[in-house]
């Protein structure tokens, strides 16, 4: 009778520990995203903790289906605590995601000066439009927004009810420095995706060099602005697979490289929204049994 055996892949313990730090990475986001909220609502402001579980159930909602029902989910939860309401909520989520266009403009622009230095100012060029655009965009928004006390009246009334709340979050005395406040955690939340996806590639043993890193912040920076259900799987990807070729890396090199990277991501946004919410379901059960009784 023919013995069958079943081979067991050799995984390296480096590799695993590389993917784990890649993990922890990720899950320290939360956090840093938490402490941007507390530092762009106005005073008196939740506790750390209290952010924190909002921040991750919006995690949560923001990765398993798309960023609109994320920030609809953010917004509600938000206004939900004591002292803070729907007004402050809205503005909040106005700045943050302020915010987090400078820290991807900034991404971006490191993105294009990679490009320049790798491809030459041909292959550089049109990446700089879209970049140059946004800040142009960005600029005037916060000048009309500081000159203008109200909206102008030609404007349609579709378009002046979105654009409201974000002119009324941008007149706000106080919001200019809320978003230098924050801006340094912006920051550190992108230097925590950095550190996610050199240990990546450290645990694929991939050898990209380090300034070509903002080749990978700026694929999955724009590859998150499409609200794609679900938790944007495939342009999430596809965004990583064309940096990692952009830089040289073989296809059969990237394609684990980009998948390994996103579902670490989707692991640490999710998971801690999904035990929070579980926690809560099961206390809320187990509070009813107890009246019951």
């Amino acid at each position: 009778m023919a013995r069958h055996s079943i081979t067991v892949p050799y995984i390296p313990v480096m590799s695993v520990a590389a993917t784990a730090l890649a993990l922890l990475a990720f899950l320290c986001i939360q956090p840093l995203g938490a402490l941007q909220w507390r530092l762009l609502l106005p005073p008196p402001a939740p506790s750390l903790q209290r952010l924190l579980r909002v921040f991750a159930l919006a995690s949560t909602a923001n990765n398993g289906l798309n960023s609109v029902v994320g920030h609809a989910a953010a917004t509600a939860l938000v206004a939900r605590e004591p002292g803070v309401g729907a007004g402050p909520a809205v503005a909040l989520l106005i700045l943050d995601q302020l915010v987090v266009g400078v820290v991807k403009l900034l991404v971006l622009a490191m993105a294009v000066m990679t490009v320049w230095r790798t491809q030459g100012a041909a292959g550089s060029w049109s990446a700089m439009a879209p970049v140059g655009a946004a800040v142009a965009a960005l600029l005037l928004l916060l000048v009309a927004a500081r000159t203008r006390s109200v909206l102008p009246a030609w404007l349609p009334p579709r378009l002046r009810g979105w654009l409201d709340p974000l002119h009324s979050a941008l007149r706000d005395p106080r919001a200019p420095r809320a978003v230098l406040r924050a801006l340094p955690i912006g920051l550190c939340i992108r230097a925590m995706e950095a550190l996610a996806v050199v240990a990546i590639q450290g645990a694929l043993g991939l050898t990209v060099p380090l300034p070509q890193l903002p080749l990978f912040l700026a694929a999955t920076a724009v590859a998150t602005l499409l609200p794609v259900i679900p938790a944007n799987l495939g342009t999430y990807e596809g965004a990583l697979v064309g940096a990692y070729l952009l830089a040289g890396v073989p296809m059969d090199q990237a394609l684990p490289a980009a998948a390994l990277q996103h579902g670490c991501q989707l692991t640490a946004a999710i998971l801690p929204g999904l035990v929070i919410g579980s926690m809560s379901s099961l206390r809320a059960v187990v509070t009813r049994w107890r009246l019951r009784a």
